[in-house]
């Protein structure tokens, strides 16, 4: 589980370019996501965020917009209707991401990027 958050957090980083907004120095992301307060994933998911804020002080930062578990399926769906997908979508509508997702090219394709950086490619399931 560590190693995916460790990716997730890596692939959010490679995909700030088009997706970030500049504030004072600081490229800035909001990812609207689910595991926060009371959800069981918060316990792993936000320490990483935490810890990426650190570490990139001052260059990027992270903004975890709130949401329940129930709500964030719409909320992405909604986003992507706009084409203004956040740089981070946890799957889990499986029909959406092949119906709407891929035909409209509203993804990132990593496997460029991960047959350059095979150790990167090792932390993968």
């Amino acid at each position: 589980m560590k190693k995916f958050l460790a990716l997730v957090l890596a692939a959010i980083m490679l995909l700030s370019v088009a997706s970030f907004a500049a504030a004072e120095d600081v490229i800035s992301v909001t990812i609207p996501h689910y595991k926060t307060g009371e959800n069981v994933g918060a316990i792993f998911f936000l320490p990483q965020v935490a810890r990426f804020n650190a570490l990139y002080e001052g260059k990027y930062h992270i903004e975890i917009e709130e949401l329940t578990q129930d709500m964030y399926a719409d909320k992405i769906q909604q986003l992507g209707q706009q084409n203004k997908l956040p740089v981070l979508v946890e799957g889990g509508n499986t029909e959406w991401i092949k119906n709407v997702v891929i035909p409209n090219n509203l993804f990132t394709d990593m496997a460029p990027f991960l047959a350059d950086h095979p150790e990167v490619a090792d932390l993968l399931i």
